[in-house]
């Protein structure tokens, strides 16, 4: 800091004993205090200039708020020393495990009450569907020359064979009948019953 100059000193010293020079000029201005004989004189005489004006003023006490402020600042920061990291990374997960222990509960409780819960009643809805019957399988059989034909109606869902007669039959029933026969898939035949001429 260079102060050669007259107005500088003067402000400097002014400055240094009213107490608003603060901070590292201060400090500075400290050091070169005690270094130079000429600021001291500087410092001397402001000081007895504005020594005169301290005389009047009433001095007053602070308020009993103020001092009781000052002592919890001072005993709270002898009281309580700042955490460190481990122990707040341990009340960090501490917190956590505490979070998740009561998302837990209430999880548990919710399900509890929907397994109490008893089931809603059952609707029967009845919906009739139609259902497409499939056609049977007509065949017309006439044998050679003859008259005599034969419907024969065939329903594999229902399991049923409808055989119809119409016309003269060449047959001397005291001696002869009609039978039906089915041909397997194997070649082999199997009688399925006799054939009556309806009146």
């Amino acid at each position: 800091m260079r102060i050669e100059r007259p107005r500088l000193k003067q402000a400097l010293s002014a400055a240094y004993v009213l107490g608003t020079l603060e901070g590292r000029a201060r400090r500075r201005f400290e050091q070169l205090l005690a270094a130079r004989a000429d600021l001291r004189e500087q410092v001397r005489w402001w000081e007895h200039r504005l020594a005169p004006l301290q005389d009047g003023f009433v001095p007053q006490a602070p308020h009993e708020r103020v001092w009781a402020a000052i002592d919890r600042q001072i005993n709270a920061s002898k009281a309580t020393p700042l955490p460190t990291t481990a122990e707040r990374r341990l009340r960090l997960w501490r917190t956590w495990a505490l979070l998740a222990t009561a998302a837990c509960a209430v999880l548990a409780v919710g399900l509890v009450r929907e397994l109490d819960r008893p089931p809603p009643p059952v609707q029967i809805v009845r919906v009739e569907v139609p259902v497409v019957q499939p056609l049977p399988y007509v065949a017309l059989l006439r044998p050679g020359e003859s008259e005599a034909q034969w419907l024969v109606t065939l329903s594999p869902e229902r399991r049923l064979i409808r055989i119809t007669g119409a016309g003269r039959f060449p047959l001397d029933r005291a001696r002869e009948s009609l039978e039906v026969w089915v041909l397997r898939d194997d070649g082999q035949t199997r009688p399925l019953g006799g054939l009556c001429r309806s009146r």
